[in-house]
């Protein structure tokens, strides 16, 4: 833990802000079957695998390199020289961490291809070995995060569930899981019912479930209002889970757009000046 966070008190604040609401979708999950140990294990065999193999060729790599046509700019005599005694020495050391000199990059293929100024890039099979490797995971820290937070958020909800209390994010979650049920229908046309007209204001900090609750509500009802009042230039509360895409989406979904065109709540001159700030770029505003 300590080798991607100072102490145990770091882990815990970047995790906090993905303890309630919505379960965390994490892109190109690592897999959480595999233990720590095994996922250490199997990187230092990695590795090891690695420096065999460049230690059984690294003899020839010269030569191999001087066959074909590189930017000798980068790839000179001196340049490769240094580069292999380099990588060498790291392959002939014992594995203790999963540090790689910054050299090994040289020999990758797709590196290698770029640096070809003419005819064919270089082919050996250690290029491609070093190529597969560099695409490879050398760390812990994306196993240990994503542990840490099933296993946090999994506590969390048994020690709730232990004292019988529930959080703000747990009442949305509630509503959700209650409007997506068999009487959600009924549920939604209670609520239409009690509130017909529903105006929320700083929209742009909504999240994608609160939308998705006020959509299964008031979406396409007839003799109802959702009002939607917001600025994504306003959008900075994504540590809490504010998503400027859902503002987006919703900016597509509404049927009429106003927009207030006279700021009166600034003084002149700051509104001026931040317009300036603003209008010399001809698309200031990605979205």
């Amino acid at each position: 833990v300590q080798q991607h966070w100072e102490g145990p008190e770091n882990l815990l604040a970047e995790l906090l802000p993905y303890l309630q609401g919505e379960p965390v979708v994490v892109r190109d999950p690592p897999d959480i079957t595999e233990s720590i140990l095994a996922r250490h294990e199997r990187i230092i065999a990695g590795i090891e695998d690695l420096k065999k193999q460049w230690r059984a060729a690294s003899a020839t790599l010269r030569l191999v390199l001087e066959g074909y046509k590189l930017d000798r700019r980068v790839y000179s005599s001196k340049n490769l020289l240094n580069w292999l005694a380099k990588v060498d020495l790291w392959a002939s050391e014992p594995t203790v961490d999963y540090k790689v000199p910054n050299e090994l990059a040289r020999f990758r293929s797709s590196v290698l291809a770029e640096k070809t100024t003419a005819g064919e890039p270089p082919w050996y099979e250690l290029f491609t070995v070093v190529e597969a490797f560099y695409q490879q995971r050398l760390s812990l820290r994306e196993l240990i995060f994503v542990m840490a937070l099933t296993e946090m958020r999994r506590a969390l909800e048994q020690e709730k569930r232990r004292r019988v209390e529930i959080g703000f994010d747990d009442l949305l979650s509630l509503l959700d899981r209650a409007l997506a049920g068999g009487g959600g229908e009924a549920l939604a046309e209670s609520v239409r019912t009690r509130y017909p007209v529903v105006m929320i204001d700083e929209f742009q900090d909504t999240d994608p479930q609160q939308y998705r609750i006020f959509r299964r509500i008031y979406g396409d009802q007839p003799g109802c209002g959702l009002l939607l009042i917001g600025d994504p230039k306003q959008a900075i509360y994504a540590f809490r889970g504010a998503d400027i895409f859902t503002y987006m989406r919703a900016c597509n979904e509404v049927d009429a757009h106003y927009t207030l065109d006279t700021n009166w709540r600034s003084a002149p001159g700051m509104i001026n000046a931040v317009n300036q700030l603003f209008q010399s770029l001809p698309a200031p505003f990605i979205f």
